[in-house]
């Protein structure tokens, strides 16, 4: 309660007792309105049609490159913001900034998740009091966000009292008002409401079509599934059919899951190994690692296997999905009351653009999983051209009557690695940045190129660098970029013989020593 105290106020995920009893109350009453999913449903299928759908397909006429989780992200919000204020702060529109209050959620979510990773509370706790470091930075962001949503609820409020049309109170905000609930319990509960409602489907969704690109056989059974209810178009009946689906994120969820850490505080209880735990006792549990226990999931627990969560019972064909156990995958009386309009939203999603785009990352490195507050995907996931993938040979020509090719000139406006004069304007947009060209080119540049050559073929022909490492590194753009806590390496000894020097000058007058495997930028050595 201390972490997100600041940021949730007194909102349903961060209190107890009498508090979130009445909270969980009235937001079961209005989840299970017929209503509310259908004004969900609506607002759903509209940003997919008219927002998703058109930027994924223009990624894809354009050749271009983009991040699949920043759209789902954008998207989630848009989405949560409509079903939870009744305001569309339209995130998915690329030409505007950045909406102020989703970046500002984003700080806040942030820093709160990284107070717990302070060696003692009572680290963060001075700072917040001295209001200095990210302290001051969580209290900025957290006065934005409370001023922009209340704001927002002052305004439907006001609405309220001079409307009329049912229209105009579809939204929980306007049904928390029409409840009786004071403003400031309201912009509790809504601000609730949208933390868990953006970030959590929207990770989910990504780790989904990453797990669906590795894996080609659950790809092709989950298509089998949607292609034959595309025509019909996906209702919300639909939705509740495709049960492959469903098997599909639950296993994304138990391998990557959104809330990686929680923890609740006790009252006097036994936890089902036995062990006693008193009334203020704070209990920590951790999904991520629930979620790879051999003893719970089998040997095959790393693998990511959407079956394992279907029975198949006598005298039924098809096998049936599983009911979820609480103490395999976090449920009980506290289980997520917006869960069944998650699995819907990310159902028709998946659907929607599996259906219509082939999802290929760009990167082929596994990715990195961060447990933030939210966890999600070092980097996001890219999909489109091939632009970050490592070519070397698209650096030659090849010309009539030459065998072997020819390295290309450097273009100045396509490859900015060494500085140069101001021009204008590029002949033409180039998918590199721009090169500019002039008189302020680096007088360095063959030097540099001549010590790098020097140094990669030194070591190279000498030694096998092994990363230890297997993850792709992270690159941090400062005054002059590096990569992240550096690149550690095993390193072998080759064996390769050298030329002598005599060696050297005969490969250097002629080519009779190409055949014999030497290095010769090495040679002089001897």
């Amino acid at each position: 309660m201390d972490l997100l105290g600041d940021l949730l106020g007194q909102g349903i995920f961060n209190v107890d007792g009498h508090s979130w009893s009445s909270q969980r109350k009235l937001a079961s009453h209005e989840f299970s309105t017929c209503s509310l999913r259908c004004f969900a449903f609506d607002v759903l299928r509209e940003d997919v049609e008219t927002r998703i759908v058109p930027i994924l397909s223009t990624t894809a006429d354009v050749g271009t490159t983009m991040d699949l989780q920043d759209v789902f992200k954008r998207f989630a919000f848009d989405v949560v913001c409509k079903v939870s204020l009744g305001w569309d702060p339209d995130c998915l529109d690329l030409t505007r900034p950045v909406n102020p209050l989703a970046e500002a959620f984003d700080t806040a979510a942030e820093i709160s998740a990284r107070r717990a990773t302070e060696s003692l509370y009572a680290v963060w706790k001075a700072k917040r009091v001295l209001n200095v470091g990210n302290e001051r930075r969580l209290r900025e962001a957290i006065r934005t966000v409370h001023e922009l949503v209340f704001e927002i609820v002052r305004a439907k409020r006001k609405s309220l009292e001079i409307g009329t049309g049912q229209e105009a109170k579809q939204d929980l905000l306007s049904r928390f008002l029409a409840a009786g609930q004071d403003s400031e319990a309201v912009r509790d509960m809504v601000i609730s409401f949208i933390m868990v409602g953006r970030d959590p489907t929207s990770a989910a969704m990504t780790w989904l079509f990453w797990l669906l690109s590795e894996n080609d056989d659950v790809e092709n059974k989950l298509l089998q599934e949607v292609e034959p209810l595309i025509s019909l178009g996906l209702g919300f009946e639909e939705l509740k059919e495709m049960s492959y689906k469903k098997a599909c994120l639950c296993e994304a969820l138990r391998l990557y899951p959104p809330v990686s850490w929680d923890s609740k505080h006790a009252a006097n209880d036994v936890l089902p190994d036995g062990t006693r735990v008193k009334k203020g006792d704070k209990v920590t549990y951790f999904p991520y690692g629930m979620g790879r226990m051999e003893n719970l999931w089998g040997e095959d627990c790393e693998e990511f296997k959407p079956n394992r969560w279907f029975d198949s019972e006598p005298g039924i064909t098809e096998p049936v999905l599983k009911p979820v156990s609480p103490f395999k995958f976090p449920a009980g009386t506290r289980v997520c009351i917006g869960k069944e309009m998650a699995f819907m939203q990310m159902k028709f999603v998946v659907g929607s653009v599996l259906s219509r785009f082939e999802i290929i990352p760009v990167s082929k490195h596994k990715p990195v999983f961060v447990p933030l507050l939210t966890a999600h995907m070092v980097g996001g996931l890219k999909w489109g051209n091939d632009g970050e993938e490592f070519k070397p040979n698209q650096w030659f020509d090849s010309e009539p009557g030459i065998m072997e090719p020819v390295l290309k000139p450097i273009r100045p406006f396509k490859f900015p690695v060494f500085q140069a004069g101001p021009v204008l304007k590029p002949i033409r947009p180039f998918k590199f940045p721009v090169f500019q060209a002039g008189p302020r080119v680096c007088i360095g540049e063959e030097m540099a190129f001549m010590q790098m050559k020097f140094f990669v073929g030194y070591v190279l022909s000498r030694f096998e660098i092994i990363p230890v490492s297997k993850h792709k590194p992270v690159f941090v753009p400062l005054l002059t970029a590096h990569i992240v806590g550096g690149l550690k390496v095993k390193i072998k000894r080759r064996e390769i013989t050298f030329p002598s020097a005599e060696n050297f000058r005969t490969y250097i007058c002629g080519s009779e020593q190409r055949a014999k495997g030497y290095v010769p930028w090495m040679s002089y050595d001897y």
